[in-house]
């Protein structure tokens, strides 16, 4: 199904499967923060999209973007921007291209992929490429994957990311990286 409902029921056996623009928008709500999701094909956005997951209701689950790429995404707002706003426990993104997408946040943590990570552990993220992207904030911690890698005790393991050909910057301050803006305090 399309249109904004991803189908399947949100378990390993049976993931959410996402396969348009209106889909990939549905995953900011509260259902998906903890289910598995994979990419059923190349998303090309239109409009803007919302974080999935932020500070009250953290992304925890397994997202696989099965190699396919997500375009022209644009992502907007205050703090924790990121096609991933706030991501917690033991959660994992792998298997994904971000292609000629913006972010652009006025308050911390800014990423291309996520923008904090908090309380995480064992999480994984792996296999992510960024290409023609642009990630802008006018606060710190800004980064090319991640504004905020991990948070104090969190333990995430990035592997397999490149950011290609993308533009990371902030107005205010050097806290800015590549793949992150910040690992951990």
């Amino acid at each position: 199904m399309t249109g904004g409902t991803p189908s399947g029921s949100g378990t390993s056996s049976s993931p959410y499967i996402v396969v348009d623009d209106a889909d990939l928008k549905a995953l900011s709500q509260t259902k998906y923060m903890n289910a598995y999701i994979e990419l059923g094909a190349d998303i090309v956005c239109s409009g803007n999209q919302t974080p999935i997951g932020n500070e009250s209701t953290p992304f925890t689950g397994h997202f696989d973007g099965k190699g396919h790429s997500i375009t022209n995404m644009n992502i907007s707002g205050a703090g924790k921007q990121g096609l991933f706003g706030q991501c917690g426990s033991s959660f994992s993104i792998k298997n994904l291209k971000l292609v000629n997408c913006h972010v652009t946040a006025t308050d911390s943590y800014c990423g291309m992929l996520i923008g904090y990570v908090y309380q995480a552990s064992g999480a994984v993220v792996e296999n992510i490429e960024t290409d023609g992207c642009k990630v802008d904030s006018s606060s710190i911690y800004v980064g090319g994957i991640a504004g905020h890698g991990a948070y104090s005790s969190s333990n995430v393991t990035y592997k397999g990311c490149a950011v290609s050909d993308c533009v990371v910057r902030s107005t205010s301050s050097n806290t800015v990286g590549g793949i992150a803006g910040h690992g951990a305090y």
